[in-house]
């Protein structure tokens, strides 16, 4: 009687183990994906605020004269709590910026002085990813 209590413990514990790890899995891939389209939105907004901003900027730009305008973003750190994390230039913990505008004929218009005077990623509509300098 003992080996059949004992088997169908050990029968038990081993399905639910493997129920628990096939949960697991999925419960991480589909938080991946979910991860993805959080900053996928966050890119997004990001853009359309920058378009926003430097739209009066290139307001009558031609698109073949000229050097592109730089804008400083502020990439600073700082360490501590609460206040000691906060400057008139901005936030420890905001997203560092880097951007850049082409127009349509391949040529840079505006960026960000953190950005390179070379593309950040291919030339093409839609959201890519890009290894700069090492980092992904």
């Amino acid at each position: 009687m003992s080996s059949l209590r004992r088997w169908l413990m050990s029968a038990l514990i081993g399905v639910i183990a493997v129920i628990g790890a096939l949960g697991s899995a999925f419960s991480y891939r589909e938080g991946l994906v979910e991860a993805d389209e959080l900053f996928d939105a966050k890119l997004a907004h990001s853009a359309r605020v920058l378009v926003g901003i430097v739209e009066p900027a290139l307001r009558g730009t031609p698109e073949n004269v000229g050097t592109p305008i730089e804008i400083d973003v502020w990439q600073g750190t700082a360490s501590g709590q609460g206040d000691d994390l906060v400057s008139a230039d901005g936030h420890a913990y905001e997203t560092k910026l880097a951007f850049q505008i082409w127009s349509s004929n391949g040529r840079l218009l505006l960026r960000s002085r953190s950005g390179p005077a070379t593309a950040l990623a291919p030339l093409e509509r839609g959201f890519g990813e890009a290894t700069i300098g090492g980092e992904h």
